[in-house]
């Protein structure tokens, strides 16, 4: 008997098919679940160069949230997003700055906004401040600083009481610090205090009890990475009381339960216990070998540590030996995870993207070692959600592919032997 080259290629690319199908369908493959991303879910941005496929858009920690409603600051304002039902977010409202005002970073506490914005025209540096107690957003009130300050950017807050802290950093004259401002009058805040340093830029800050951590940014490789530690006892006189050095590329700091967590992106995590607040002693480190870690946030013994391809989850109850016990990874498309913020069992994960609706992921971690994508929605079937039905379904298919096959083989070759006849 002889079997025609045709009926061979066939077989195959019966074959074939159905396993290529089954695993698109369920492995949710950015060309069918695309359909489901909101054209109004977006970071504002300009593409400076539309036709150059290496153009990205970067993302940055402008991100935070509360009740199931986050607010994501965009280059001109910032919107507010409904996350009740993660699969499916509703934009709320936006709210949009003025002609040549920038925002920044956001700060968030019970019932009010904090939003860095930077003026064009002067280059003035300050604040806008919103209520939002409910998703009216009305503006409560502007502040700038005064002159000695034009020409810096902010790179991080934190809000604490009426007390706000702002990293800044003035990229002309390579010169960042932070300060402190009093909103207890929220419509005529007050500059307290502040501390700077000449040729340093920081990269993120954590505060822990009367005392703040700031993270240097070694961007021009001429000095080592590290922290400083800045005493806030006095808000209006702060003190440099200790610094750390570390020879790695450091990414992101932050404290819980008087321990100090360190992001490098080359080798891991290092922990330090804050006893003493001046003289941090590192306690133990977790590294991995596809790591690129870029930062962290912590609840209730679990730390989430986002990669450039996702985050890895981490018990760190034994805080001298953290273990992983959980895994998210997705590299279906190109850009990196940069910032993640955790709202009870949801993780945010902010990502740079080629593509403006792709760069916002939000996880269910209800159970951490098993993290579950919620947005951008699934569209595949719900069985393939499960891996032992993905599995099963995905055999069955193509077994059937291979009896499809086979019978139709069978009558060729039959129809074959009676035409000889």
């Amino acid at each position: 008997m002889r079997i025609s080259r045709y009926t061979v290629i066939l077989f195959i690319s019966l074959f074939v098919s159905p396993i290529f199908f089954s695993q698109v369908v369920a492995n949710d493959h950015r060309f069918i679940d695309d359909e489901l991303i909101s054209n109004k879910v977006i970071d504002d941005g300009t593409i400076m160069y539309p036709n150059n496929p290496i153009m990205m858009y970067h993302c940055w920690s402008n991100l935070v949230a509360n009740e199931r409603v986050a607010y994501r600051s965009t280059s001109q304002g910032f919107e507010i997003l409904n996350t009740s039902n993660p699969e499916t977010i509703e934009v709320l409202n936006e709210f949009h700055l003025g002609e040549n005002l920038s925002s920044g970073y956001l700060a968030l506490n019970d019932t009010f906004l904090y939003l860095s914005v930077n003026d064009y025209d002067n280059w003035s540096f300050g604040f806008s401040l919103f209520d939002v107690a409910n998703h009216e957003i009305t503006s409560i009130s502007q502040f700038f600083f005064n002159a000695s300050l034009n020409g810096f950017y902010c790179n991080g807050l934190y809000v604490k009481g009426n007390y706000i802290y702002c990293l800044i950093n003035q990229h002309i004259n390579v010169k960042g610090g932070l300060v402190i401002v009093d909103y207890t009058n929220i419509t005529h805040p007050e500059l307290l205090g502040s501390y700077f340093f000449d040729g340093i830029w920081f990269q993120d800050f954590a505060i822990n009890n009367n005392y703040a951590y700031l993270l240097r940014a070694n961007y021009f490789g001429d000095f080592e990475d590290g922290f400083l530690i800045i005493d806030l006892t006095n808000t209006t006189s702060l003190v440099k009381v200790g610094e750390i050095t570390d020879e790695t590329n450091l990414r992101a700091v932050t404290c819980w339960d008087n321990k100090l967590f360190l992001v490098s992106q080359d080798d891991g995590l290092r922990i330090y216990d804050l006893t003493d607040p001046v003289n941090p002693q590192r306690i133990s480190n977790y590294s991995e070998a596809d790591g690129y870690f870029q930062d962290i946030c912590i609840l209730d013994d679990i730390a989430y540590i986002v990669t450039s391809s996702g985050c890895c989850i981490l018990d760190i109850s034994e805080i001298t030996a953290p273990e992983r016990i959980g895994l998210f990874k997705y590299t279906k498309e190109l850009g990196a995870f940069s910032y993640g913020l955790l709202e009870d069992d949801l993780l945010y994960l902010h990502k740079n993207s080629e593509d403006p609706t792709r760069m916002l992921f939000i996880l269910d971690v209800t159970n951490p070692e098993k993290p579950v994508k919620m947005y951008p929605a699934w569209i595949g079937p719900q069985w393939a959600r499960n891996e032992f039905t993905l599995f099963m379904v995905s055999t069955a298919i193509a077994l059937s592919g291979i009896v499809i096959i086979s019978v139709s083989i069978f009558l060729i070759v039959k129809r074959r032997r009676r035409r000889k006849k």
